[in-house]
């Protein structure tokens, strides 16, 4: 299992709705811990998941914000 960090979450950002994008990119997360100050984390079921998930969805654009994705060693 591989573990994303994901900054700059708007304030509106929710588990649902962050479950959602990545299932939107086909990427399949298995946990979401959303927290206060606009970032989460992500559970990922592989490694090559995580890998594209960064890919996809680092510097991704929602309204004014750009999430920042990368992996937790």
């Amino acid at each position: 299992m591989s573990k994303l960090y994901v900054g700059s979450l708007p304030s509106d950002c929710n588990e649902a709705s962050l479950r959602q994008l990545f299932q939107d990119h086909n990427l399949s997360c298995t946990t979401i811990l959303v927290k206060r100050g606009g970032y989460a984390f992500v559970d990922c079921s592989d490694q090559s998941t995580a890998d594209r998930a960064i890919d996809k969805l680092n510097a991704f654009r929602h309204n004014t914000a750009y999430y920042n994705i990368w992996e937790i060693q």
